[in-house]
C-alpha cells in the first residue's frame, strides 16, 4: 500500500442503485479536490460516469433477501475475486456503501490485510441481530452514519462512528409545484397518486401485482384521480422489468385508470403528487422531503420471510419516516398484510380527510429533520482525506 500521494487509490463498491448515486458525488467532488486520485471499484453507470474504472457493473445486482441473494450465485466468485484484487493491489482505502451481503466479506479482507474501510450506509436495514452489527463495527475502521438511529447503534457497539447525515439532502431539487402541474396538464381539481414498485426485480414482481389492484379500487371509488406509475430509471432497459410495468399499465388502461407510465423526472412526479404508494426504501425518504403523505409495503419470498424471523431481530417499523420518528406516522404493510384491501383503505383514508393529509404532511417534515443538515457529501469527503491523511485543499 502507501502509494505516493500521486497515485493514491480507491476502491469502491456500491450495489445498488441509489448508493451509486451518493457514492458518485463523493466520487466527483474528490476528483475536483484531487485529480491524481485513482478510483476502481464495483458500481454502476453512475458510478462510471463520475470517473470509476468499473471492474465488475452492478446495475442488475439488486435482490431483497436470503433466498433470493443466494439465487445470485455468480456473486460469490465475483466477491472472491475482488478480495484477492484487494490483497495483491492493496488499494489505499476501501469506500463502501449498502449492500452488506456483498460489501461486508469486502470489509472483512480489508482488516485482515490492512486496508482502511469507510462504509456509507452500513449493515442496518432489519435491525441485523447484535451480533452482525458487533461484526460490521469490528470490521469497519470509520462509519459513516446516515440515520442517528445507525449513529447511536455503532456508537454502543464500540464502532469509530460519524454521523454525517443523508446526502439525498444535497441532490434533490426544490421545485415549484404549481408549476410542474401546469407543465404536466394537471387540472386543478385532478389529484395525483405516485405508484412506486420499487427498484428491484423480486420487489416489483411481488408487489406490483398487488399496487394494480389498489389502483383499480381506488379509481372506482373516487373521482378525479390520476395515477403515475414510476420505475426506477436504471431498470428502463432491462426488457424483462419493462414489460412488466407496460403490461400491468395496459390492463389498468382496460379498465378504465387513468395511468401514465414513467422512468425518469422522479422529483418532478413527487413534487406534484397528492399521495404515494411506495415500495420501502430511499423513496420514502424523498417523499418525505416534498412531504407526500404515503403508503408503504414491503414483500419477501415465503422462505426469506421465515429465515428472517428465525436469524434476525425484525424492528418495529420498516419504513424510513417511521423508524426516523421511532412512532407509525405513515401506515406501513409487510408480507401478507400487504393486501390491496389493506392497502387501498390506508390510502382513502388520507385521501377523503383533508386534515388528516395535511397532520401527515407535516409530520413528514418533522421526520425528515432527523436526518440532519444538507453537507453530508462534504462530511463524507472528510472522513475519507482523513483516513488517506491527504493535504487539506480547503
Amino acid at each position: 500500500m502507501n502509494h505516493s500521494t500521486n497515485r493514491r487509490k480507491i476502491f469502491v463498491s456500491a450495489g445498488e442503485y441509489s448508493g451509486s448515486v451518493y457514492v458518485a458525488s463523493v466520487v466527483r467532488r474528490l476528483r475536483q479536490q484531487y485529480p491524481e486520485l485513482e478510483f476502481v471499484g464495483v458500481g454502476g453507470r453512475e458510478l462510471e460516469d463520475s470517473g470509476v474504472r468499473i471492474l465488475y457493473n452492478s446495475d442488475q445486482w439488486g435482490s431483497i433477501g436470503i433466498m433470493e441473494a443466494l439465487k445470485r450465485w455468480y456473486l460469490f466468485p465475483i466477491n472472491w475475486k475482488i478480495q484477492n484484487y484487494l490483497e495483491a493491489e492493496k488499494p489505499d482505502l476501501l469506500f463502501l456503501s449498502d449492500y452488506p451481503g456483498f460489501n461486508m466479506h469486502l470489509a472483512r479482507k480489508a482488516k485482515q490485510v490492512g486496508i482502511p474501510c469507510v462504509y456509507l450506509f452500513p449493515p442496518r436495514k432489519f435491525a441485523q441481530s447484535p451480533n452482525e452489527i458487533q461484526d460490521a463495527a469490528q470490521n469497519i475502521k470509520r462509519v459513516a452514519a446516515e440515520f442517528e438511529p445507525t449513529y447511536t447503534v455503532y456508537k454502543n457497539a464500540g464502532a469509530t462512528v460519524d454521523f454525517v447525515g443523508h446526502p439525498m439532502l444535497d441532490s434533490l431539487p426544490k421545485m415549484n409545484r404549481s408549476e410542474l402541474r401546469i407543465k404536466h396538464q394537471l387540472d386543478s381539481n385532478e389529484r395525483v397518486i405516485l405508484v412506486m414498485p420499487g427498484s428491484r426485480q423480486q420487489e416489483i414482481q411481488l408487489l406490483l401485482p398487488v399496487y394494480e389492484q389498489v389502483v383499480v379500487k381506488l379509481s372506482r371509488q373516487l373521482p378525479n384521480l390520476r395515477f403515475h406509475l414510476l420505475g426506477a430509471e436504471n431498470l428502463a432497459d432491462l426488457r424483462s422489468i419493462s414489460s412488466l410495468f407496460e403490461n400491468s399499465c395496459a390492463r389498468m388502461r382496460q379498465k378504465g385508470v387513468n395511468v401514465e407510465l414513467y422512468w425518469s423526472d422522479r422529483f418532478e412526479h413527487m413534487c406534484v403528487a397528492d399521495m404515494a404508494l411506495v415500495t420501502s426504501g430511499t423513496a420514502t425518504l424523498e417523499l418525505s422531503f416534498y412531504q407526500v403523505p404515503m403508503v408503504i409495503c414491503y414483500k419477501v419470498t415465503k422462505m426469506t420471510a421465515m429465515l428472517a424471523q428465525v436469524f434476525t431481530h425484525l424492528p418495529e417499523y420498516i419504513g424510513l419516516p417511521n423508524l426516523l420518528s421511532n412512532k407509525q406516522i405513515v401506515p406501513e404493510f409487510i408480507q401478507n398484510e400487504a393486501t390491496p384491501e389493506n392497502v387501498s383503505a390506508a390510502l382513502l383514508k388520507v385521501l377523503e380527510d383533508p386534515e388528516e393529509h395535511n397532520r401527515v404532511s407535516d409530520l413528514l417534515g418533522d421526520a425528515l429533520s432527523k436526518l440532519g443538515s444538507q453537507g453530508a457529501i462534504g462530511r463524507i469527503n472528510r472522513l475519507i482525506i482523513e483516513e488517506l491523511d491527504l493535504p487539506c485543499h480547503g
